[in-house]
């Protein structure tokens, strides 16, 4: 998701003492009570139409909220600002009924058009955002974002306040779970435009309709939420107050959590040190619909960037070879030890089928690799013990695990295969910045993927969107483009396998392993559920001492 990605953990400061705070984990009077989370970065925007990121999201999440979303475990779409759709036989129209008592922070009453006005805004061209595709389902959206058409013609429709009318290029099944994402909520235009391009920095301009508001954002350190009295279910919201402390050192954040300063630790957690937390039952193991790997730039532009690097790397034996030489049970027992799987494709476990079996169903490698394989694949690119191979440059996440995790790799391809391998461990922001489809700068870098909803599909199109394409296959696209119009769930997800099957045998990505999310929580924070998908609500929660 949601979502490029590394996880969001949210972290409080604490502002007095616990004997001070009545109930809460920490505040500043006695009755007010504070979930304090952290957040691994500071979000680059909080802006729901330019958000990709989870550390925006913490704040987006709870800001706002869309026409539907999950239920309390992440799992079955309900109605949030809707209070009701249809859908027509043909799966081609649906139509939402607003709540009549949905209200923005400022007092407006929240309407069709605000839905109309975020999404449109979301595929303006001129804003160019990294989610627009993820509406090209709505008829006439992708040819208004390639400026073949006008805004009027986008298949949005405002029957009148409390109704909105989508009609769809095709029928799509997971339509509903996209419109749970941050592209899928409604936008006050008013805010936008009076606070201009600095609308979502500023509380007074940060206008939304979910259960908290943007009360403070002290750059580098705390974002302050504070409830919202306007919120249609206020009444059942019981916590009053947000922190969420930039924190990106895993050993700092285990300290804050320890001492009392913060009441929940998601992911982030000191990577030797996991193990014996699980053991001792003070981490727990969520699940997760997460996969991380290694990028390969063979994009148009790779030659252009490295032209030396990008050579070798545009030849499918070698970097069959690279994938081939990576031991990811070593990976994930040796490095990660956070009950990581090995991946060996691309789409993670966690998706049933109607016929109860899940949607990973192939192992399109082993996952202790084949070094003699690989060596042997190396060679016939004309490169026999590696001789004459150029160093490669990978650029990584300096956060967490992934600096250990890029220094296995390193080592097993240097015995595997004699190939030299250059680490360039930096900030998330910096890293997004370099593999961004505006820019491309690298020929190998570190991805992770935390799917936007519970479908392959929030992985398999991937590789079909500008905004993260590293690779181009007709024949993959064809398929993708096959499988979203198909409602029938077992031809789609056959599609989407064969699909699968495609990116794993031009292996522009390298696999590494299905992440999970160990997290730390206070006994006296209550009703906490995470999704799969990386999502909880701060709504839903309760702290009781």
């Amino acid at each position: 998701m949601k979502k490029f990605l590394s996880l969001t953990i949210c972290l409080v400061l604490a502002v007095s003492s616990l004997t001070s705070c009545g109930q809460g984990g920490g505040g500043t009077a006695a009755t007010e009570k504070v979930f304090r989370r952290n957040i691994i970065s500071e979000p680059r925007t909080i802006d729901p139409c330019l958000n990709s990121e989870a550390s925006g999201g913490a704040v987006i999440d709870n800001c706002f909220e869309g026409l539907v979303g999950y239920d309390k475990n992440g799992e079955k779409i309900v109605p949030e600002a809707a209070e009701s759709y249809t859908i027509s036989d043909d799966g081609l129209v649906y139509t939402f009924k607003i709540r009549s008592n949905e209200t923005w922070s400022n007092g407006d009453k929240v309407t069709a058009k605000d839905f109309e006005y975020a999404w449109k805004r979301t595929l303006d061209p001129a804003l160019a955002t990294d989610y627009a595709s993820e509406l090209f389902y709505i008829k006439n959206a992708q040819k208004y974002n390639a400026g073949e058409v006008d805004a009027s013609q986008i298949g949005i429709k405002v029957i009148d306040d409390q109704t909105l009318e989508v009609t769809l290029e095709k029928p799509t099944a997971y339509f509903l779970n996209i419109l749970t994402m941050y592209y899928g909520f409604p936008i006050n235009q008013k805010a936008v435009e009076q606070g201009g391009s600095e609308w979502a920095l500023k509380p007074e301009t940060y206008i939304g309709n979910g259960p908290y508001v943007l009360k403070e954002w002290r750059p580098k350190d705390t974002i302050v939420l504070e409830k919202n009295p306007k919120y249609r279910d206020a009444a059942n919201v019981k916590v009053d107050r947000v922190e969420l402390r930039v924190l990106s050192d895993p050993n700092s954040t285990l300290a804050t959590f320890e001492s009392g300063d913060i009441d929940c630790i998601i992911g982030n957690l000191p990577p030797a040190m996991v193990p014996q937390l699980i053991q001792d039952k003070k981490a727990i193991v969520a699940p997760y619909f997460c996969t991380t790997w290694m990028n390969i730039n063979v994009s148009e532009n790779a030659m252009t960037y490295n032209p030396t690097e990008s050579k070798v790397l545009l030849d499918v034996k070698v970097r069959k070879a690279i994938n081939l030489a990576i031991d990811r049970n070593a990976l994930v027992n040796n490095v990660t030890k956070a009950g990581e799987i090995p991946a060996t494709s691309l789409i993670p476990p966690g998706i049933i089928t109607n016929e109860g079996k899940d949607f990973r169903n192939t192992d399109y490698f082993k996952p202790e690799g084949d070094v003699a394989e690989a060596k042997k694949l190396l060679a016939e690119a004309g490169f026999p013990n590696g001789e004459g191979f150029p160093a490669l440059t990978y650029i990584n996440s300096n956060v967490g695990v992934n600096p250990d995790v890029a220094q296995a790799i390193q080592a097993m391809l240097k015995t595997n295969l004699n190939i030299t391998l250059n680490i360039e461990n930096m900030e998330y922001a910096v890293l997004l910045d370099r593999r961004n489809a505006n820019n491309r700068q690298y020929t190998m870098a570190y991805r992770r993927w935390i799917g936007d909803y519970l479908d392959p599909a929030t992985f398999i199109e991937l590789f079909t969107l500008d905004s993260g394409k590293n690779w181009t296959n007709p024949k993959y696209e064809d398929l993708v483009e096959q499988a979203k119009s198909e409602t029938d769930q077992a031809k789609r997800f056959d599609l989407m396998h064969q699909a699968e099957g495609v990116l794993m045998e031009d292996m522009p990505i390298i696999p590494l392993y299905y992440s999970t999310n160990p997290y730390m929580i206070k006994d006296y924070i209550k009703g906490f559920t995470y999704s799969p998908i990386g999502t909880f609500y701060v709504k839903n929660l309760d702290i009781v001492k």
